[in-house]
């Protein structure tokens, strides 16, 4: 009942305020509106053709920018991730104990660089990932290795929608008809 009667008084307050702001901004257009209309149509003309041009600018400025920040944010987020993949690779073609070392280095980098760069599809995934890793089967573990790949060639704006489950896995191991087989076994 209580929290039913906030959320009537905070509706009621919140029309209150939509309203005191839809009456500020009609009296600001009125305003507005007066002084438009006493000007001559010259005037008129270079106005709107002024209000067009600035908002054109700004508009083409947002986009640039934003465009801009999207182009360095996928920059990081390739090193981040080609660090990642090198260091998987590399781990599951060595046995190198000095390599080992090197992979840890590189995994907890990626860990840092998924924190501040990464999405929340990537994020989710290897987290699911390193969660699943080393418990359950190795087909189990292999495919939730591919959530965290395709969502990282999501990221990176790649689709998959003519990619299957266990294509990527078949990239770097041969036997995943037979990890399925044995599964179902």
């Amino acid at each position: 009942m209580k929290g039913r009667l906030i959320w009537v008084f905070q509706l009621i307050g919140s029309s209150a305020f939509l309203a005191v702001l839809v009456w500020i901004c009609y009296v600001i257009l009125e305003k507005v509106w007066a002084g438009f209309s006493g000007l001559p149509d010259v005037a008129k003309v270079a106005v709107v053709g002024g209000i067009v041009t600035l908002s054109s600018v700004l508009v083409t400025r947002y986009y640039e920018r934003r465009k801009e920040i999207e182009f360095r944010l996928r920059d990081r987020k390739l090193e981040a991730y080609s660090l990642f993949l090198d260091a998987w690779f590399d781990q599951l073609f060595s046995h190198d104990q000095e390599l080992n070392s090197k992979i840890v280095d590189a995994m907890h980098q990626f860990g840092r660089d998924l924190i501040l760069w990464g999405n929340t599809g990537v994020i989710k995934a290897y987290a699911a990932w390193r969660k699943n890793a080393g418990q359950g089967s190795a087909l189990n573990s292999t495919r939730a290795f591919e959530v965290l790949l395709f969502a990282i060639r999501k990221d990176l704006g790649h689709n998959k929608w003519q990619l299957k489950q266990d294509d990527l896995s078949r990239v770097f191991i041969n036997d995943v008809d037979e990890m399925k087989a044995k599964e179902k076994n």
